[in-house]
């Protein structure tokens, strides 16, 4: 007997509903699972837009959180001119070390 969910897989349980299944839950079935994740996508863009998009606008938007981030930090920071460097080599430090 083979999986009522279409996945091909020989069926071990017959569920609550009568249903042959490879998997203790319906849920665990790669073929259930597939049809689920396409559902939710289809469902994700028509309420978000394509995926594409939204990734581009998110790292748009992280992109400039993290200059914010950076400018502010340095910003913030005490640095004297012609302070040395923080590991000991001696030279002139070009960037202020910032401990959190």
């Amino acid at each position: 007997m083979t999986c009522d969910y279409g996945c091909g897989r020989t069926a071990n349980v017959t569920l609550a509903n009568g249903q042959q299944c490879c998997s203790t839950h319906y849920q665990q079935c790669p073929e259930a699972r597939k049809a689920a994740r396409e559902a939710t996508l289809a469902v994700s863009v028509q309420l978000h837009g394509p995926i594409d998009e939204r990734t581009e606008k998110r790292k748009a938007r992280a992109r400039v959180q993290s200059r914010r981030v950076t400018e502010n930090r340095h910003k913030n920071a005490s640095f004297p001119e012609g302070a040395l460097c923080f590991y000991g080599c001696g030279k002139t430090a070009r960037f202020p070390i910032i401990m959190a």
